[in-house]
């Protein structure tokens, strides 16, 4: 469940909309992308003639980060490709471990569970790097966030790394706005 939040200015009583930190969209098109609010997700995937098993498939699931601008405040949208990972790969590296320790072994019950955390834990990395290398292709085609959409800047900071930090106000530009948890959706 994200965490929702809201900016609020002391100088001027500037609130930004509620949002949370990131949110799932699906690619429709060349740039065009619809959001899967929470918790209405799958009912928002029929709506635009998916399922999940679909879109996973044909990599059409995309998360959204919010970038705010360190310059003038504006809120960006930062698209990144989501690694697919499969649920029995993991548990099949999981097994597989514990099987190895059990075989390969002496009797020493704590080698046993050290190694088999060692292993499993060198599987996860290798399949993580396996997921991100299969991602690669569809993030280099989504737009990249380079430049502000208002004011140029290459600065910007994760919305949720902002929570009770000062920031700029985008309505009067008074380095006054503090972004608040407003709660969970």
């Amino acid at each position: 469940m994200p965490a929702i939040y809201r900016g609020k200015c002391r100088a001027c009583a500037y609130q930004s909309p509620l949002t949370p930190a990131r949110y799932l969209a699906l690619r429709v098109g060349v740039n065009e992308f619809e959001p899967l609010p929470h918790p209405c997700e799958s009912s928002t995937l029929e709506q635009l003639g998916y399922t999940w098993k679909r879109a996973k498939r044909e990599r059409r699931l995309v998360a959204v980060d919010y970038l705010i601008c360190d310059r003038c405040g504006n809120i960006n949208e930062q698209y990144r490709a989501i690694a697919h990972q499969s649920c029995p790969i993991v548990i099949g590296g999981l097994i597989l471990s514990c099987t190895a320790c059990l075989i390969l072994l002496p009797i020493n019950p704590i080698g046993r569970i050290i190694a088999a955390w060692v292993i499993f834990w060198l599987f996860g990395k290798q399949y993580e790097a396996y997921c991100d290398r299969q991602a690669e292709p569809i993030q280099r085609s989504l737009p990249s966030l380079e430049l502000c959409d208002r004011c140029n800047s290459t600065q910007f900071h994760p919305l949720s790394s902002l929570v009770n930090q000062q920031s700029i106000c985008p309505a009067c530009g008074a380095r006054e706005l503090k972004y608040y948890m407003q709660g969970i959706s």
